[in-house]
């Protein structure tokens, strides 16, 4: 419901009365307010709200209400509550309980501020018991005044003084940027002259407000019932015009504090029984979120166990299909073992010992190639190395096709022969020099049988054949 993007039904606006209460739905758009359905219930059809969920704005018409500014205390609202209580309690105006709240206009410094309060006797705020705080969402219950102030602000930022009538009282209220200055009740039952005690409450506020804060009203606003007409007061000085909320507020231009009550909820007087309702339904909505969130975390816990049984179902198949597979190769392998074994001939059995030792102590094929590599000088390297046995012609090694027939060798001749072609990249005679060197290197290690050496204009090529020592 606080979602302001979208067109949806915040709630309920309410102004309690004696018998019937104006209510109206109201909803709450990127443009503003609306207020839709605006109608008259008696008190059990005003209960009937709580039913119908959604909250509750709230004012009602106080019969007495004491408003004035002061500097007091701004460390905590507690101490703010006291001492303006203090300060309430040294005027003697109330006989019985009462109730304050206060809104901050500014700081003055770092312990006090300028507040405006509005005091009211409990009797008259008791009238919000006629709504079931079991079942019922207040978000903010004040006196009509503060309803009034909070619309007018909406149109002028300036100080202002609005006539507001109604069928038993006429209130005149001053206000600035929806904090209560002032606030004058004229009970109309008890009046023998409306217009001369209202005109009279007027030039009193105005003398208030221009020798207690140096303001002059820049408005003078008429609302409510005609009893008191704007001719009246035009007649005694007073230029007062008609509050108009074209460009306030769209689809009504009547009803005031209902669409006050919508606005910032300043002087809230809603009581702790109220207040303890709201802030467990808020606590349930909080709730309901977190049962969501673990139900969703629960459906995805729950997929991703089904998912892993399936995985384990699988690989599970796959082992025991593996397993089977082993079983089947062991035993092959078992039956190979023991034909092996009873067909084991042990008469050849010193030759292949023989034969193997013989093959362990030749010279090994990487261990020529390295030793050959090691030595290879700078500007030198090697294009060929022929490994082959003792009396094999190594010119007729590399025109043998595979798969030819080749005389086999015994491997009782641990001697190789060594052929090893390569190039010289430098001129004549360093490359002769180099060509020496290398070869010194060679007959250290392998006894030397021949060397060729031939250069040409800028390198040289050599071919050295050598043999392995046993």
């Amino acid at each position: 419901m606080d979602d302001m993007n979208r067109k949806t039904k915040l709630g309920y606006t309410v102004c309690l009365g004696d018998d019937m209460h104006k209510t109206a739905q109201y909803r709450k758009t990127n443009e503003g307010v609306i207020l839709e359905q605006m109608q008259c219930l008696t008190s059990e059809e005003l209960r009937g709200l709580g039913k119908k969920g959604g909250s509750v704005a709230a004012c009602f018409c106080a019969r007495s209400i004491y408003a004035d500014l002061g500097d007091f205390s701004s460390v905590s609202n507690e101490a703010t509550l006291a001492h303006i209580r203090s300060n309430v309690d040294k005027t003697g105006l109330f006989k019985e309980n009462y109730s304050i709240s206060f809104k901050k206009i500014h700081d003055i410094d770092n312990v006090r501020g300028k507040f405006s309060f509005l005091a009211i006797p409990a009797s008259d705020i008791n009238k919000i018991e006629l709504l079931d705080d079991k079942t019922i969402l207040i978000d903010s219950y004040r006196p009509i005044e503060a309803s009034i102030a909070s619309a007018v602000s909406r149109k002028t930022h300036n100080m202002v003084v609005t006539i507001f009538e109604d069928d038993h009282h006429v209130r005149i209220i001053a206000s600035k940027q929806g904090a209560i200055y002032y606030v004058i009740t004229i009970n109309k039952m008890e009046s023998f002259d409306l217009t001369a005690e209202a005109v009279s409450g007027i030039s009193e506020m105005i003398s208030l407000l221009k020798n207690s804060y140096n303001e002059s009203p820049g408005h003078f606003f008429i609302m409510g019932e005609n009893e008191l007409s704007l001719n009246d007061l035009k007649e005694n000085d007073i230029d007062a015009e008609p509050f108009d909320m074209e460009g306030v507020i769209s689809g009504t231009s009547s009803n005031v504090e209902l669409f006050g009550n919508v606005l910032d909820a300043e002087y809230d007087f809603t009581p702790d029984n109220y207040k303890f309702t709201k802030q467990l339904s808020l606590y349930s909505k909080y709730s309901i979120a977190v049962s969501a969130l673990f139900i969703l975390i629960s459906f995805v816990l729950l997929f991703m166990g089904v998912k892993n049984t399936y995985t384990a179902h699988h690989y599970l198949d796959k082992t025991d299909e593996l397993q089977e597979a082993y079983l089947k190769n062991l035993s092959k392998l078992e039956v190979d073992y023991n034909a092996l074994c009873t067909k084991l001939d042990f008469s050849n059995i010193n030759s292949i010992i023989g034969m193997y030792r013989d093959f362990e102590a030749e010279p090994k094929l990487y261990t020529i190639l390295s030793t050959i590599t090691d030595r290879v000088p700078e500007h030198a390297s090697i294009t060929k190395i022929i490994v082959a046995r003792s009396g094999v012609d190594m010119n007729t090694i590399s025109q043998d096709r595979p798969g030819r027939n080749t005389q086999t060798h015994s491997t009782r001749d641990n001697t190789l022969s060594v052929r090893i072609d390569g190039i010289i990249k430098t001129l004549y005679p360093h490359s002769k020099s180099t060509f020496a060197s290398f070869l010194s290197n060679i007959q250290e290690l392998y006894p030397v049988s021949q060397a060729t050496f031939a250069h040409t204009q800028d390198s040289a090529r050599f071919s050295v054949e050598c043999e392995t020592a046993p």
